[in-house]
């Protein structure tokens, strides 16, 4: 079981501390198994932070970790160093706002793989404080060329800058600039014509600044450059000229590119191909992230819609412009195939096909769709029809028109045809298409 003897007033500041500053704290390495997040800790440099206020605990994050004498591990941030000569190595912590304040120390790790590889199973720690003192103060003999972990806990939750010093020790750690780069892409499944947009980050995790930092990012073929911001790109050249860059400190590019036509069915892959500056880095601790990949999908078809049909009609199969059509009968799902339907003209009504094409490396695209139209809402044409004189011996003609849809129609009647010698008869016609329509 752990204590620590606290102030009573510390206790009774803390909620108020948390309240007045939660919106301020800053965001440090809180998981021992992302080492991306760590930041370098250099003898002979100081390291200054702003102390976690809010936070999961240690022990709930990584849970298999022996804390050692840490009672509990609030508000964690943890670092990382290599030691490059080996010897006393010391390291003194102090804040500014003198609050409470605890570490612990494991070591050594053969390589940064195991650093976070073992997180999660961390021994009993080469070093501990939990006095509830806001100052602590390590002395180890460090190993030359392995590395260490170092965990800050805030245990008084309350703000304040907390500095890692150099006590004086006799062995030295790897310190230089450690440049992290990650380039992503906005949209990884694009169509031939789309905009991309391509972000690089470059984050100085290491305790030195790095000064004249140039990044090459040549564009691949296949995309044409719109525009960037965010810095001086020369897009002929690929030169991203960052310029200095201190530690902890973070500069974006941001470039748009257009998809040339004739891309679709390729794989595109856009990679930072250099990275330099002026301090020759001894070693690079973070994972760098240099290359986006995008696979360009071709257009939908081009297709006619919608496509109207005359009830019993005759149709002809669909047709569409592109290549390796593939057709459906839903916009999405189902499978696909390369005999284009003939649409059925039996019933009124509308019917949806839908057809994609399929580029190289079986890359299928977006489809489009046709709607087939089977009606016939109009009525037959009304004929102009004169009088007509019977003989005794003559036969009534039944007068015709025409229809969009039936052609040639003959007018029946249910009228009388029985005549009087020397007198007349209205006789009305009716003209029915067979689809509805009639007049």
């Amino acid at each position: 079981m752990h204590n620590k003897i606290i102030p009573i007033f510390k206790l009774r500041l803390l909620s108020v501390f948390i309240s007045l500053f939660f919106c301020t704290e800053a965001i440090n390495a809180q998981d021992c198994a992302n080492i991306d997040d760590f930041t370098t800790v250099c003898v002979g440099s100081s390291v200054t932070f702003p102390a976690q206020t809010t936070g999961t605990p240690a022990e709930t994050t990584n849970p298999g970790n022996d804390y050692g004498c840490l009672g509990s591990t609030p508000t964690p941030s943890w670092f990382f160093f290599k030691v490059d000569t080996g010897g006393s190595l010391i390291i003194n912590e102090t804040n500014d706002n003198n609050k409470d304040v605890d570490g612990a120390l494991w070591g050594p790790f053969d390589s940064l793989d195991d650093i976070t590889t073992q997180c999660g199973s961390y021994p009993s720690p080469i070093a501990c404080d939990y006095t509830g003192s806001s100052t602590f103060s390590f002395n180890i003999q460090a190993v030359a060329n392995k590395y260490y972990v170092l965990l800050v806990t805030n245990f008084s939750h309350a703000p304040t800058n907390i500095t890692l010093a150099d006590g004086g020790s006799a062995a030295t750690t790897i310190c230089s600039p450690d440049i992290h780069i990650k380039k992503t892409v906005d949209d990884s499944t694009v169509n031939e014509s789309d905009n991309i947009t391509w972000v690089i980050t470059a984050e100085n995790k290491g305790v030195l600044a790095a000064s004249n930092l140039v990044i090459t990012d040549v564009l691949p073929a296949g995309v044409t450059y719109t525009s960037h911001t965010g810095g001086t790109y020369n897009s002929v050249t690929g030169e991203w000229n960052v310029g200095n860059l201190a530690s902890g400190s973070m500069e974006t590019l941001t470039i748009v590119t257009t998809l040339n036509t004739g891309t679709a069915g390729s794989t595109i892959t856009n990679s930072i191909t250099d990275v330099v500056f002026s301090e020759q880095p001894e070693a690079n601790f973070h994972t760098d992230v240099l290359s986006s990949e995008i696979k360009v999908y071709p257009l939908a078809p081009t297709v006619s819609s919608p496509i109207i049909y005359c009830p019993n009609a005759t149709a002809a199969p669909l047709t569409a412009t592109g290549t390796s059509l593939l057709w459906y009968t839903s916009l999405t799902g189902g499978v696909g195939t390369s005999t284009a339907p003939t649409p059925s003209t039996t019933t009124q009504g509308t019917t949806s096909y839908f057809v994609s094409q399929t580029a190289g490396n079986g890359l299928e695209g977006i489809r489009s769709q046709i709607n087939i139209i089977v009606n016939d809402t109009t009525d037959p044409i009304t004929p102009t029809l004169a009088n007509v004189t019977v003989d005794c011996n003559g036969t009534l003609i039944s007068p015709t028109t025409t229809d969009a849809c039936a052609g040639n129609i003959t007018g029946t009647t249910t009228d009388t045809l029985s005549f009087v010698e020397g007198g007349s008869t209205t006789i009305t016609w009716n003209f029915k298409d067979g689809n509805g329509n009639d007049i």
